[in-house]
Order: C-alpha cells, then sequence, then structure tokens
C-alpha cells in the first residue's frame, strides 16, 4: 500500500523540515510540500531537492493552513485505496514510522472496517508530556482520554491533523478542509464531519509522534497554558464563534470553545509581554466571530 504525505510549511526551521522529509521518504513514499509563502523558501526549496520523490508547490503568500492542505488534496494523484498521512513542519517521527503506520492502518482496518481514521499518540518534544484525546458524548461533554493507558486503540471524537492519516476514498467522500477557517478548528471540524458520516477515528498507542502546540507553554497551577502569538490567537478566538454555525458540531463543545478561548486569552493578555496585541485580538476575534466576518 502506497503512502503520500502531505506537509504543510510557514517559516519552517530547515534542519527540522530536513529530519521530517528524510524520515518521510525512508521507505520510498512520494511527498507534497506546500510552503505558504515562507520568507525562507528558496531554502526550504534547496532541501526539498535534495530528496526523490518530494513535489514542493510554493504559495505567494500565507493562504493558511486550510486551503494548503485542500491544494495538495487536489493535486493528488493516487488511487481511492491508498493512504494519505498530513504532517505539520514541526512533527517530529522515527524513520520507521510510516512503515509501522502502514502496518498498523491495515491491521485496524481488517479489525473495524474501511470508514476509519487513524491518528497517532503524541508527546511534546521538550517536556515529554502526553497530549490527551478528546471524546464528545452525545451531548457534546468533553472527556479526556490518555491513549498510553490502554493496549488498544482509543475512539477520539477529533484529532489534529499532524499524523492523521486517511484513505483517498475518505477525502472523497468527506470533503475539503473548511478554508474559512484558516487555521484554527480545521481538524476539529473535519473530524466532526466525518463521524457524522460514520468513520471511525482512532488513536493507536504504539504509533508515536512528538509534537509542540504552542511557541511555548506556560504553567499555571496544574495546567500548561499553551502560549501562541496575538495574530494566531485572533483565528482561535473567531472560529470559536465560527463553530457554532455547523450543524455537526455539538452546540456544548462550541460554546466551551467560545468561553474558554475567551477566558485563555484574558489569561494571554495578564501574563505575557504583548499585552495589547493580545487585547486586541481579543476584541477583533470576538467582533469577526459574532458577525462571521473572514
Amino acid at each position: 500500500m502506497k503512502i503520500t504525505s502531505i506537509i504543510i510549511t510557514f517559516q519552517p526551521d530547515l534542519p527540522s523540515a530536513r529530519s521530517l522529509l528524510r524520515a518521510c521518504q525512508s521507505n520510498g513514499n512520494h511527498l507534497i510540500v506546500v510552503d505558504n509563502g515562507s520568507e525562507n523558501a528558496k531554502e526550504l526549496a534547496e532541501v526539498c531537492q535534495s530528496f526523490e520523490r518530494v513535489e514542493l508547490i510554493r504559495l505567494e503568500a500565507n493562504l493558511g493552513i486550510a486551503e494548503a492542505q485542500n491544494i495538495a488534496i487536489n493535486h493528488l494523484q493516487v488511487d481511492a485505496d491508498e493512504l494519505v498521512v498530513f504532517f505539520d513542519q514541526d512533527s517530529s517521527i522515527n524513520d520507521d514510522y510510516l512503515k509501522q503506520l502502514e502496518e498498523t492502518y491495515q491491521k485496524l482496518e481488517c479489525d473495524y472496517g474501511s470508514a476509519l481514521i487513524l491518528g497517532p499518540c503524541f508527546y511534546n518534544r521538550v517536556s515529554k508530556f502526553e497530549y490527551p484525546v478528546i471524546r464528545l458524548n452525545h451531548l457534546g461533554l468533553r472527556q479526556k482520554l490518555l491513549p498510553s493507558q490502554y493496549a488498544y486503540p482509543t475512539e477520539a471524537s477529533c484529532i489534529i491533523s499532524s499524523g492523521m492519516t486517511v484513505k483517498k476514498r475518505t477525502l472523497n467522500r468527506v470533503g475539503l478542509m473548511d478554508e474559512a477557517l484558516f487555521i484554527d478548528y480545521v481538524d476539529t471540524e473535519w473530524c466532526l464531519r466525518a463521524r457524522k458520516l460514520g468513520y471511525l477515528i482512532l488513536v493507536e498507542p504504539s504509533l508515536v509522534m512528538e509534537h509542540e502546540i504552542g511557541a511555548n507553554n506556560f504553567k499555571f497551577l496544574r495546567w500548561c497554558v499553551p502560549v501562541h502569538s496575538a495574530a494566531r490567537r485572533y483565528y482561535r478566538i473567531r472560529n470559536s464563534f465560527f463553530l457554532l454555525r455547523y450543524s455537526h458540531v455539538p452546540k456544548l463543545t462550541s460554546l466551551r470553545e467560545v468561553v474558554f478561548s475567551i477566558l485563555h486569552q484574558a489569561f494571554l493578555v495578564v501574563v505575557t509581554d504583548e499585552k495589547i496585541g493580545h487585547l486586541k485580538s481579543l476584541f477583533r476575534g470576538v467582533r469577526d466571530g459574532i458577525f462571521h466576518k473572514n
């Protein structure tokens, strides 16, 4: 079974990008890299050219992760039964990851059926903290689960796009990413749309990836709070309101995201040096979210 990797980049760290490309290509797999108008796009192109079977699509501006992923999906020339795996530029995998992924997917497909979306178990690259996965009940209330605590795959309601593996036929049926979201909640909306169509989302504990959420993290009591730039936080706040408009997203889930995105932002206004920027993002995000302004 062939695997095509899709990697979205924006101002990537070149050594990290090289490492990810090498790991993705270790088993002779094809890669599509879509760069979102990075300032170091020329240097990234040189890195890509040092590998075989790597196709680079350079965009003139940052069009957002959703549109970049859609460009890559539309560019795919693979059979419906072939696997497609998405990565972020800061994802870190072992050289044998894709081989293990293929074997795991085939086994789980035999056990659970073909309507399958598969994700890995994530750890923070620095702290080795395991990121929990989210399962929603019929009301939209959240349950956090740690996949490593189970000897079998954990069912999730949504997973992040980095490491998400699907068959091309799944992309054909569920559809493209929603470009109106630009970046935040793109994977959440798509996964909940897929679940509405009957797809099963599993997180396999034997598949391990290292990842970072946020430029850095702030420790507050027992919580580890991710810290993004004010510009990035704008999309998080705005898009939490956008979620209310989707029929396949539970309303309690959407309302929770609205409340927590605002509280999170208020916290960042207090503790970060970018106070004015975060305050502006808070008001702009709420305004544009309410009036559904892109």
